[in-house]
């Protein structure tokens, strides 16, 4: 009986390979269509960069084609030119000097991969409405290169367009069609027939691996493992052009994520003195460098954060695993101590590289440093109505209280922006000592025994978003302080100087406001009179600072002026992610329209995140302390993925929540399945800015993966709640969490 069920998704996945080489040879051929209202296309240039300009948007014409310059290059994945190809390109070249059955240019095509270069041919193209069709052969590429293979189109004659236009235009291109040249065939290029079903049937087979870390029972893993096949099936057939550039590196990714989740359990197993949540983190942390490298985006420049997290944190990973190969009774304190360095160090340098960069020049501490000079000065209004809707990206938004910690640098340094935004980032940057010493004090005697410090240190030093809200400007890090000290006296049972505490974040971003439900839920009614003297103190304090009239102005009517949501990447709210799915294409932050209609989703959406947030919470009143700071969590959390603007940085206040978290999978048995999730959505979260996976564009499915940041921050509201639902009776003593994290099943029906 085990071994049939070990054998059942094998051959799933063998039944899934042979479907998939049936539509290999099957399905018609493989189409670019170059200006298409999907913009899927553009999955395979980059627009401007690689040569390629944006559709025209004259009415009434037809904007499926897109114009090149002089020199223009595409880039199919391997997985395309791993055989060799009979390639249509449809184009044409008009010129407004000469009649359509002239040439126009000749167009020189070239074949790249890697450092070689080989000439395929160059014809002649004339500018006739409905296009030419050049045909060529493209050689087989079936060894993988991280760079991509490409072709280039070199055009011998450009015209320019003129009345302002400066672009240097050769040709039209309407379509590429792609087709196996079977006329071409060597026995290997047969074995690259089979490559994308191989691809296919590892990607379905590791669905149903990955389902066994969080279920034991085998017919939910396969139907996970058929519907996967299936879909992957259905892609070729029906969404191949956007499909295509993701089934290598998910191919890849999945099995890695695998080994890395079975790993994190193993090593918890051997470091028992660590909290579990700790090592899950960081293990998985390491795989997002790797992630990044598969998917295409590593930048190979060791002075680029980005390749020197790969380097470090591949290197701790495999030291790691040696250690526990080969001396595991050391592995505990070798493992904290290099991971821990290795994330120290690369804290350092890419706070240094901040410094050093003058990353985004403080593009927020920018525009409201120098509102709030010019207002002082009488030169203009703090808060501009017409402002807000024509520029939402540099128009001043944030409560007045901005001001009360900008008012110092103003007196010292005035218009000197330049050594204002040093000192702000400076501030910043040591204001995270007290900040972990505080979250240390709360955490520590929550865990005996475990190293509860370390993990504290590790999640932070970890946390990728902290050099990005300091390369912005933004007030995130004092927020995360006013957090973390209101964390503090909630536990110490100081509700008037919790609620002093939470006045800060709340009236310098407004959000935290959701935490002050806390006070009312557990009737700590000294708490809610904190919170007003604390708001009767600070606005108190910032109305000589930014003056009465821009005071009540914001509060009378800049703070009801709220623009449509933004669907840019920046925006990792549900409304940005919902936005990002329903639009055709994502273009940069602010230049694209939210779609209409989609107010009413989003509210009761956020509607009944918060009302079970509500529901949970109230269900956990008056619990332990651990519990009480779950629900600190959870309710800064889930003001986070509700808002209609929660850019990427905001999760930097979410940081008390994972260390919450942290020590609650620390004390209680909990199953793997917490852990996994805690492990990855801190990875996902913690992991690099803004450009690792995708920058301001996003088409086809990549609107999807776009918001891969708001799944993470869902996970973690989500976890969050699961951990405060479940019954106190569960809670059992901490040695059952490493014997539940390391029962990784290795056969079909869940047991090792």
């Amino acid at each position: 009986m085990k071994l049939r069920l070990t054998l059942t998704p094998v051959i799933i996945a063998l039944v899934m390979l042979c479907a998939a080489l049936a539509a290999e040879l099957l399905r018609p051929a493989f189409v670019i269509d170059f200006g298409g209202d999907d913009r899927i296309d553009q999955l395979y240039f980059q627009v401007d960069q690689d040569g390629f300009y944006n559709p025209e948007k004259r009415p009434g014409a037809d904007p499926n084609y897109r114009w090149i310059g002089k020199e223009a290059v595409l880039r199919p994945p391997w997985t395309l030119e791993s055989i060799p190809l009979k390639a249509t390109l449809l184009a044409t070249a008009p010129r407004p000097d000469r009649t359509p059955d002239k040439v126009g240019t000749t167009l020189n095509v070239y074949s790249l991969n890697g450092t070689n270069t080989a000439r395929i041919g160059a014809y002649a193209l004339i500018g006739l409405f409905e296009g030419s069709k050049l045909t060529f052969q493209i050689p087989a590429n079936l060894i993988p290169d991280f760079e991509k293979p490409r072709l280039r189109f070199e055009a011998t004659e450009t015209y320019q367009p003129g009345k302002g236009d400066t672009r240097q235009l050769s040709a039209i291109l309407l379509n590429l069609t792609l087709e196996p040249d079977y006329a071409a065939f060597g026995w290997k290029d047969w074995l690259g027939l089979l490559l994308r079903p191989l691809l296919l049937a590892i990607i379905s087979l590791s669905v149903w691996a990955i389902a066994g870390l969080f279920t034991r029972r085998n017919a939910v893993r396969l139907v996970l493992e058929v519907g996967a096949g299936t879909t992957l099936v259905s892609s070729l057939l029906f969404w191949w052009e956007g499909a295509e550039p993701f089934y290598a590196p998910w191919a890849a990714l999945l099995p890695l994520a695998w080994l890395l989740i079975w790993l994190s359990g193993k090593f918890a197993a051997a470091a028992p003195g660590l909290p579990a949540p700790l090592v899950y983190a960081a293990t998985l942390l390491a795989g997002m460098p790797l992630a990044q490298l598969l998917f295409g985006r590593m930048p190979w420049d060791l002075q680029n954060p980005n390749t020197l997290s790969f380097i470090g944190y591949s290197a701790a990973l495999l030291l790691s695993l040696g250690v526990y190969l080969l001396a595991r009774f050391r592995f505990e304190t070798i493992f904290l101590w290099v991971f821990l360095g290795i994330t120290a160090a690369l804290y350092l340098y890419t706070h240094w590289y901040v410094f050093d960069q003058n990353l985004y020049r403080g593009a927020d501490f920018r525009n409201y440093y120098r509102a709030l000079l010019d207002t002082q000065e009488g030169q203009r209004a703090l808060y501009i109505i017409d402002e807000m809707g024509a520029a939402p990206g540099r128009a001043i938004r944030s409560s007045p209280a901005f001001a009360l910690f900008y008012e110092p640098l103003v007196w010292f340094f005035g218009r000197d922006i330049v050594s204002a935004i040093f000192w702000w980032r400076l501030a910043n940057e040591l204001l995270l000592l007290p900040t972990v010493l505080i979250l240390m004090k709360i955490f520590n005697a929550f865990v005996p025994g475990k190293k509860m410090w370390a993990a504290v240190l590790f999640l932070t030093l970890g946390f990728g978003q902290f050099a990005e809200t300091i390369a912005y400007g933004q007030q995130n890090n004092l927020i995360l302080f006013g957090l973390a000290l209101t964390a503090l006296w909630v536990k110490q049972k100081r509700d008037t100087l919790a609620g002093l505490a939470l006045s800060i974040p709340v009236w310098v971003k407004l959000l935290p406001a959701v935490s002050g439900v806390f006070f009312l839920i557990e009737r700590r009614w000294k708490g809610l009179i904190g919170l007003v003297l604390g708001a009767l103190l600070v606005n108190a304090l910032t109305i000589p600072v930014v003056g009465w009239d821009n005071w009540w102005f914001y509060f009378t009517r800049a703070m009801w002026n709220v623009n449509a949501p933004e669907l840019g990447i920046t925006n990792q709210s549900f409304w940005g992610f919902m936005g990002r799915v329903v639009a055709s294409e994502v273009r940069g932050d602010f230049t694209t329209a939210y779609p209409a209609g989609l107010a009413p989703v989003g509210y009761l959406v956020a509607l009944c995140g918060f009302a079970l947030t509500m529901l949970t919470v109230w269900r956990a009143r008056g619990g332990s302390d651990i519990s009480q700071q779950l629900i600190l969590g959870a309710l800064t959390v889930v003001a986070l993925w509700t808002s209609p603007f929660s850019w990427m940085h905001y999760i930097v206040p979410g940081l008390v929540a994972f260390v919450a978290l942290a020590a609650a999978l620390s004390t209680t048995a909990e199953s793997r399945s917490r852990l996994i999730i805690f492990g990855l959505v801190y990875a996902v979260l913690a992991y690099g800015g803004r450009n690792e996976f995708f920058f301001t564009e996003a088409v086809g499915l990549e609107k999807l993966g776009s918001s891969y940041r708001f799944f993470a921050t869902f996970g973690l509201w989500a976890l969050n709640l699961w951990s405060l639902w479940q019954p106190a009776s569960a809670t059992k003593p901490a040695p059952s969490v490493v014997s539940k994290a390391i029962a990784l099943p290795l056969s079909a029906d869940g047991r090792e």
